[in-house]
């Protein structure tokens, strides 16, 4: 049975075109959704049975012009070899093994690019959300940092709640759904993305790749703390008390990652 109709699909490529079509939908939707392993591996099926097909379709070609070179040789010796018209019918049949080939030789080149563009979607948003916490799900963990830096926060919760089922982030930075929607080898990933962040930011000493190229209009802003964070020591110096429900006018850059990881909202 082929790999598409025992997948229920109705060609070749159209489990890999679904793949492409869910990484369209989360980007547009701006979410991060849970990595398809089941379609994945469908894909990957398909694609081992396409090649199992072309080899099997190579050697019969092979064979048939066997026999047709034993025609041509046999039609050299007298007539009437050919009266049946069975080298007609082997002629006919190569030609069909051929296109057959070729048509499965297109299925996986078309799998294999459905494969690469749903895996690449899924990389770029990574390193968009790597970015957009401002690299500190990249770059925090390499700092040393007290108990009251960003960083440490997150890790308390994360043990406080080790299934995070209501914690918004990680201790690696990242917002728990989006953590637990990556596969193994985006995890990976990950990591080595983190790693080439961490020494590109060693040779540009203590600069901030992650901030705004536009520099912000306001540098004190009204925020509301919408989840509890206790006593931190901001990037300026300053000492701030972050409990739910306190309102406070604050400078931007002190608190502009608990914003993005959603522990303040800005007023």
């Amino acid at each position: 049975m082929d790999a598409a109709a025992s997948a229920g699909t109705g060609c070749y490529g159209d489990e890999g075109v679904r793949l492409v079509r869910e990484a369209r939908r989360a980007r547009d939707m701006g979410v991060f959704v849970a990595y398809a392993d089941s379609s994945v591996r469908n894909v990957k099926l398909e694609l081992r049975h396409l090649h199992d097909s072309i080899k099997a379709a190579r050697d019969h070609i092979l064979r048939l012009r066997a026999t047709l070179s034993a025609f041509d040789e046999a039609a050299g010796a007298g007539p009437g070899i050919d009266s049946d018209g069975a080298r007609e019918s082997l002629v006919q049949e190569t030609a069909a093994l051929t296109v057959a080939a070729h048509m499965h030789h297109q299925a996986v080149r078309r799998n294999k690019r459905l494969l690469l563009v749903y895996h690449r979607a899924r990389l770029d948003a990574l390193r968009d959300v790597v970015w957009d916490l401002g690299a500190g799900a990249a770059t925090a963990l390499s700092d040393e940092t007290s108990i009251s830096s960003l960083s440490d926060v997150m890790a308390n919760e994360t043990e406080q709640n080790p299934f995070g089922t209501a914690n918004p982030t990680t201790a690696a930075g990242l917002p728990a759904s989006v953590a637990r929607a990556m596969s193994p080898a985006e995890h990976d990933f990950l990591a080595n993305y983190r790693r080439l962040l961490e020494a590109y930011r060693g040779t540009v000493l203590d600069v901030d790749l992650a901030a705004p190229l536009v520099p912000p209009s306001d540098l004190y802003i009204e925020v509301r703390v919408v989840k509890d964070v206790g006593e931190i020591v901001a990037e300026s110096g300053a000492a701030l008390r972050l409990m739910k429900g306190d309102q406070l006018f604050v400078r931007r850059t002190d608190v502009d990652r608990f914003i993005t990881l959603g522990y303040l909202v800005q007023l």
